[in-house]
């Protein structure tokens, strides 16, 4: 039975309760009939406080928000300790990124997918994108300036830091974690001041144009069908039945070729990641234009295989029922970014240059995307030309692929 709850806690009641399933479900699994069943009243109780779903939905982007400036707050205080100068800047970034981890990790990412929402219309947040954007940047800012960094690697630093975060949340091993994250900050710096970095041997080759596996046809209509789905409705309405349904096959074919969701989503997710690399690696575009070619179309929306993996890669952080879909992608990190680096004529790097990389194009991509159609792709090209010629340099790069070819 419903259990009654004072008048004035019982919209923090409701938005709190909310909030935890977002965060370990995701923003999709926020339904009202189970944020009421959670609190302990009936749906329409919900509705009378919220008005509707995305009411609700905005109402926990400001309890995160909150949050958020909570935890910076305190990690800026934490520098006021009398031992905090005896540690290196780089020190202090990666313990920074590794706390956010630790503590806040869920949240970024949850704010991240409201975000997304809110682009596609579906919440409407108002100027708090923006202004949350503002308020994470000039923490980085700040943090920057208290370890006496160079105002004019900032920039560079933020998108790297901000970045990082789904990247690494995918290593549930804190120690391994936490390595990584030192190797990322390190590399960083010696890119930003063009020191000779030896280079990690790859343990596999990266081609440059991955090509589809040959497989039955029904198991690749399954797979066009699920990453259809994945594209269109997220990850949590994909469905054996749903496949089918997309697929045009019957439910005990699809069960035939694979019997759990897990190996579905792990197929799904190399099939997306192939159309992603081949839509640039592939094509000849030009170097302005090449970060926007990634994660834009033509009409500035977000391409849906940048969407997709996105997804992915939240679910899989999330939910310990896609283990393999998780070690793929752990495995996976940084060669993309390679690929990329490697299709715009960089020679000299190696699969942590790759993370670098995708680090700050991720955090550029969903600055992008809260800018207002029309101004997303110039906003790219121009803040990615700056962050990556900081980063890589353009004395370093040989001639791009099909140099040539657009000569001729």
């Amino acid at each position: 039975m419903p259990t009654k709850i004072p008048g004035q806690d019982i919209q923090r009641s409701i938005v709190e309760s909310a909030m935890r399933i977002a965060l370990h479900e995701g923003a999709g699994s926020v339904t009202l009939r189970a944020v009421a069943q959670e609190v302990g009243i009936v749906p329409s109780a919900v509705i009378y406080h919220f008005k509707s779903l995305a009411g609700l939905l905005s109402a926990i982007y400001a309890l995160i928000d909150e949050s958020l400036m909570e935890w910076r707050a305190g990690r800026l205080s934490s520098l006021d300790d009398p031992l905090a100068h005896l540690m290196p800047a780089q020190a202090h970034i990666a313990a920074t990124i590794s706390h956010l981890v630790r503590h806040m990790s869920r949240h970024a990412l949850l704010l991240q997918e409201l975000n997304r929402m809110a682009v596609r219309g579906d919440i409407d947040l108002g100027d708090r994108m923006q202004r949350n954007d503002e308020a994470d940047r000039h923490f980085w800012r700040t943090l920057f300036a208290a370890l006496s960094m160079p105002a004019d690697d900032a920039e560079v630093w933020t998108a790297v830091a901000q970045g990082l975060l789904p990247l690494i949340m995918l290593d549930t091993d804190d120690a391994r974690r936490d390595a990584l994250i030192s190797a990322v900050i390190w590399r960083t710096q010696d890119r930003i001041a063009r020191r000779p970095t030896p280079l990690v041997p790859a343990k596999h080759d990266l081609p440059l144009s991955p090509h589809s596996p040959a497989m039955p046809k029904g198991k690749e209509q399954i797979i066009q069908a699920a990453t259809r789905i994945i594209g269109a409705q997220g990850l949590e309405r994909l469905t054996h039945r749903r496949i089918a349904a997309e697929a045009g096959l019957s439910l005990a074919s699809t069960t035939y070729f694979y019997a759990t969701k897990n190996d579905i989503v792990v197929d799904a997710f190399r099939a997306i990641q192939r159309q992603a690399v081949q839509a640039v690696v592939n094509e000849r575009t030009p170097q302005a234009e090449f970060v926007s070619t990634i994660v834009l179309t033509e009409e500035e929306e977000e391409r849906w295989e940048m969407g997709a993996m996105v997804a992915l890669n939240n679910a899989a952080i999330r939910s310990g029922e896609l283990p393999e879909l998780a070690l793929t992608l752990r495995q996976l990190r940084g060669v993309d970014g390679l690929r990329w680096l490697q299709a715009r004529g960089y020679r000299q790097a190696d699969q942590l240059d790759g993370i670098v990389w995708s680090s700050a194009t991720s955090s550029l991509a969903v600055r992008a995307l809260i800018q207002p159609k029309g101004h997303r792709r110039d906003f790219l090209d121009r803040q990615s030309a700056r962050i990556f010629d900081e980063l890589f340099g353009l004395d370093d790069f040989s001639p791009p692929l099909h140099r040539q070819d657009e000569e001729a």
